[in-house]
């Protein structure tokens, strides 16, 4: 499997060391009230890679690097959990080819503690593009099923508005299409997130 095992391993490395900090200080933050709709931004850069068959023979392209941007629409229900919806799109371009990972999720975002710490995990749909110019592929885009993971820390700055950090993955499948078999799709990022409350 390509770096995307890779991307994953180091995601879930990072939400069980996050887990065990998040407990140790659990009681030292006071909870946040959270209650509401709410809009968030994230950006970052990171790396995306993938995988497919064509003919029998796997191809991968990996570390690729490029840059993401996120917008979430959401309502907290308290201080502990909120769903959103999420649009989050990842490029990289290189040359003379580019590719995109764009992902649509119904995404939990869970506070264990009820402070800045948090956990996300999200289902839903994703359309990956490829322009690569060269005799292996030239050009295709396909819908498929998406699945998002994430972890980070949110910096109240008033009653309404927070920054922070997170860490997120969004990795895509897609059915065989052509000559292509078996495509697996992954991109982690890191970066800023911003969170206003209504």
């Amino acid at each position: 499997m390509f770096k995307f095992t890779r991307i994953a391993s180091t995601l879930m490395f990072l939400t069980l060391t996050a887990l065990l900090i998040g407990a140790s200080v659990a009681g030292a933050e006071p909870s946040r009230d959270r209650d509401g709709f709410f809009l968030g931004l994230d950006i970052g850069s990171g790396g995306m890679g993938y995988e497919f068959k064509k003919a029998g023979k796997t191809y991968e392209y990996s570390d690729q690097t490029g840059s993401a941007l996120g917008l979430r629409l959401g309502y907290a229900f308290n201080s502990y959990i909120s769903l959103a919806l999420e649009g989050r799109s990842f490029g990289h371009r290189s040359g003379d080819y580019e590719t995109s990972l764009c992902t649509q999720t119904l995404l939990a975002t869970v506070y264990p503690a009820g402070g800045g710490f948090f956990l996300r995990a999200g289902l839903g749909a994703a359309k990956f593009e490829v322009d690569l110019g060269d005799d292996v592929i030239e050009e295709f885009d396909e819908d498929g099923g998406a699945i998002a993971l994430g972890l980070g820390y949110d910096w109240a700055v008033s009653d309404r508005f927070a920054i922070g950090l997170s860490a997120e993955m969004r990795g895509a499948v897609f059915d065989d299409f052509g000559a292509f078999e078996e495509m697996a799709v992954g991109a982690g990022t890191l970066g800023a997130s911003m969170t206003y409350t209504f």
